[in-house]
């Protein structure tokens, strides 16, 4: 998909973060069993949804593994978010176990699609900036996000640095949205003076959607690269949309005292992103391969109407988030 065609959208909710939301400590969730990090930096910061905050490792030792054990649950995609791994040279793999992962090869590896982000035939990256790996839903409560260097027993090319890593499950939409949906751009920041012959001044305060210089470093869907003559301030991209006659089933589970499912209703993916408190990855088309269709993005549920029996309106905003 391209021309950013509105077709079925697809959220992405992070199942780490959200239990950090709810208050379990994230040392708990992530911990980095092999590798060494560099100054100031924490794994934990991983989970924290701030791309632009990367977290650095140290790669200069003779280590060929990051092994990053993530205690969570089902999940069903990967995301990791502002990063340098081709330049430092690296294969990704995505495992899961039924007791702890203590270290580099453990568990069963899961076969991923590279949705976002590509790879060679051999494995390893190809390209700086974010990936997003989807798989079938896997029903596990260990896993593992392990980086390894190409060529195994060799060092990494440069120190590895990750911004952000999500792991969770995603809600596709049962069908586009009504025709009405709005999108716009908001430049925030700038103050139009109008004097009293009419003439107009801008005040640029700042710019949403600054990508700077130092990408993948940036907003997450972004530009991989910026050049004088390329550089755009493009907006903050901002969804209103509907999705009329939903299922109650889509809406609901049968008895609000159950545990979350696997954000297939409505009620469990605003319940994944805390109503707005955490950014997810958003796509107006679930199926879409270009990465300009995807943001990093924070979903503010509207009205659920009843509109017939069993059968229910609801309505959101969609902000993307830098």
């Amino acid at each position: 998909m391209s021309y950013g065609r509105i077709l079925k959208p697809r959220i992405y909710c992070c199942h780490a973060a959200h239990q950090v939301l709810r208050g379990v400590s994230p040392a708990s969730i992530i911990e980095l069993k092999t590798g060494t990090l560099n100054a100031e930096s924490d794994e934990r910061d991983l989970l924290a949804l701030r791309p632009q905050a990367v977290t650095s490792f140290n790669c200069n030792d003779s280590s060929t593994h990051l092994t990053l054990s993530i205690d969570l649950q089902v999940a069903h995609f990967v995301a990791i978010l502002n990063h340098n791994l081709a330049a430092a040279g690296s294969i990704i793999r995505i495992a899961h176990h039924t007791s702890g992962i203590a270290g580099p090869g453990e568990g069963t590896a899961v076969t991923p699609t590279y949705l976002i982000g590509t790879k060679h035939a051999s494995g390893y990256v190809t390209s700086d900036g974010n990936h997003l790996l989807t798989f079938e839903a896997v029903s596990k409560r260990y896993w593992a996000v392990e980086i390894e260097d190409i060529e195994d027993n060799a060092n990494f090319l440069v120190d590895a640095n990750i911004g952000s890593i999500m792991i969770g499950t995603y809600w596709d939409a049962p069908y586009s949205p009504d025709l009405e949906v709005s999108r716009r751009l908001e430049h925030d920041g700038v103050d139009i003076i109008e004097t009293r012959g009419g003439r107009r001044h801008a005040n640029v305060a700042w710019l949403s959607g600054s990508e700077g210089s130092a990408l993948p470093y940036g907003a997450a869907f972004r530009r991989n690269e910026m050049t004088t003559a390329t550089e755009e301030h493009t907006g903050r991209r901002v969804y209103d949309m509907t999705f009329s006659r939903l299922a109650d089933t889509a809406i609901d589970p049968s008895n609000f005292s159950d545990d979350m499912t696997a954000s297939t209703e409505w009620r469990s993916v605003v319940s994944r992103m805390g109503g707005g408190a955490l950014p997810c990855i958003f796509t107006p088309d679930g199926t879409s391969a270009v990465a300009g269709d995807y943001m990093l993005a924070r979903v503010y549920p509207g009205e659920e109407r009843q509109v017939a029996p069993k059968v229910w309106t609801v309505s959101a905003r969609i902000e993307e988030e830098f």
